[in-house]
């Protein structure tokens, strides 16, 4: 069964790169998009076996709209650790850094319409369908690092960067799997995507605020503790449930 697990998902995951791959050789917006698309779709078709009615089993809680706080504070979190990381490491590295993700955008309503589409395709396949196929196999950590792993390998052609993409599925499997939520998981992820487009635009124009070591090691330390919050707020307020208990 572990064997096959792990087979299904590397197939996925090659399914979906070979699409994100074809993407980037298309230049029309909506081509590429089309692509993007039918790729995530196909990869997750093929991990529930063609038909969405098999989707992995799931507890299904309460949804806990409380948790919407935490959450944001956690996301802001990680949005100043994936912006403040790479920047320590061009600085370390005499390096030029300029984060500026918003150059390309030529359309604003069409590109965030398209990302709400995106995210949830996103959360649908990297949560719903992966996270939670194996956290019913395998348990709670091999599922959060693992989905978290996959999540940073379907970011391989994205500009997103690896790391971040990492610390992302981190976080946002912990989210999905702790309240059991693909809603707020989904909330999460828009409001990083939205946070992260628009912060780094605001960041990348006062430099000169934050250009020394101290101030970056001092924010990125920031950042991790409020993702620490984030984590014990919501593991304090769920009560556990019966799939954790093989973690």
């Amino acid at each position: 069964m572990t064997n096959r697990l792990y087979l299904n998902l590397f197939i996925s995951l090659t399914i979906l790169l070979i699409g994100y791959y074809s993407a980037t050789e298309i230049t029309t917006y909506w081509g590429n998009k089309i692509v993007n698309i039918t790729s995530i779709v196909l990869a997750s078709l093929f991990l529930t076996g063609f038909s969405f009615k098999n989707l992995p089993k799931k507890v299904d809680l309460e949804i806990y709209y409380k948790y919407l706080f935490p959450i944001s504070f956690g996301i802001i979190g990680l949005c100043l650790l994936n912006y403040f990381i790479p920047a320590l490491v061009y600085k370390l590295m005499d390096w030029n850094f300029n984060n500026d993700i918003l150059k390309s955008i030529t359309n604003l309503p069409r590109f965030l319409i398209m990302m709400v589409l995106s995210v949830f395709l996103e959360e649908l396949y990297y949560r719903r369908i992966i996270a939670q196929k194996i956290l019913n196999e395998k348990g709670f950590r091999k599922s959060i690092w693992l989905s978290a792993l996959a999540f940073c390998i379907g970011h391989f052609f994205s500009s997103t960067g690896l790391l971040s993409a990492f610390l992302g599925g981190l976080v946002l499997g912990y989210i999905f799997l702790k309240t059991k939520s693909l809603m707020l998981s989904f909330i999460a992820h828009l409001i990083y995507n939205y946070t992260t487009y628009f912060g780094a635009l605001k960041l990348n124009e006062n430099t000169n605020l934050w250009n020394s070591y101290l101030i970056i090691y001092f924010i990125i330390l920031i950042g991790l503790l409020m993702i620490a919050i984030m984590f014990y707020i919501i593991k304090k307020w769920k009560p556990k449930v019966e799939t954790e208990s093989r973690s």
